[in-house]
């Protein structure tokens, strides 16, 4: 009689196994590596925020120190001791150009030298250039606008000297001669 196959001949019976999911997961590198790692990327964080705050710190020094020489350069202008209040003549016969612009010039070493790192003056001085540069352009033109006013004053003196003239000799035709 034929014989029917029974479990035997099948194996072992199979039992479920699980995917290869995060319960079969096994990490190349050991934990203290991975501890290690982490621990280096902990520090480069810290550095890279330490690095962005003392940025941060660098440039709001700058602009304090830019505020600083405006302040100056503001005062320096219309000031009560200003450029500004020099009129006319005065504007243009006193070396008032070279004379406020070393003023400024002073004011920045001295502000510069209040500056904590090289950082914080290498920003300052861009910004300290510009302003610089404004102020001596204001000087100028105030200059020149007074030197037309002065000029102005110098015409209407020579008329007025040579009406003084011309009435005070008015009886003397030899005097009127070219």
């Amino acid at each position: 009689m034929a014989k029917l196959p029974d479990a035997t001949i099948l194996g072992d019976r199979p039992t479920p196994r699980p995917s290869g999911g995060v319960a079969t997961y096994a990490p190349d590198t050991s934990s203290a590596e991975l501890e290690g790692r982490g621990q280096q990327q902990f520090g480069e964080m810290v550095t890279a925020f330490g690095k962005q705050q003392q940025d941060l710190q660098d440039v709001q020094r700058a602009e304090d120190a830019f505020n600083q020489i405006r302040t100056v350069a503001s005062d320096l202008s219309v000031g009560p001791d200003g450029y500004g209040n020099i009129r006319g003549g005065d504007a243009v016969k006193k070396p008032i150009v070279a004379e406020y612009n070393q003023k400024l010039a002073d004011a920045n070493r001295a502000i510069e030298s209040q500056l904590g790192n090289e950082e914080q003056k290498r920003l300052y001085r861009v910004r300290a250039s510009a302003a610089a540069y404004q102020f001596n352009d204001h000087l100028l033109r105030h200059r020149a606008q007074e030197g037309q006013v002065y000029a102005g004053q110098v015409a209407e003196g020579t008329w007025a000297t040579e009406l003084r003239n011309i009435a005070s000799q008015y009886t003397d035709p030899e005097a009127f001669k070219a």
